[in-house]
């Protein structure tokens, strides 16, 4: 996989909710919120470098998360983003 493509994400419909959810939450912490924002790109088949730059993010950050996630097998997102 080429270093700023995006390890493929496919949250359930439930999980999308909840993270659009936590996307528009103004109590939810800043950094829940950003990580909730990059699995939701990264589910939309937005690249790492891309992503970085629409966040304001440096690449690393949104690569490490994307990683986490594809070696858990679609887990509870939301154990990903505590």
């Amino acid at each position: 996989m080429p270093a700023n493509e995006a390890n493929p994400i496919y949250p359930s419909e439930r999980e999308r909710r909840d993270l659009e959810a936590l996307v528009r939450q103004q109590t939810c912490a800043q950094h829940v919120a950003l990580r909730a924002r990059i699995v939701l790109l990264a589910s939309e088949g937005v690249g790492i470098q891309p992503s970085a730059t629409r966040l304001g993010i440096r690449p690393h950050n949104g690569s490490q998360l994307s990683a986490a996630l594809a070696r858990e097998h679609r887990q509870p997102c939301r154990r990903m983003l505590g």
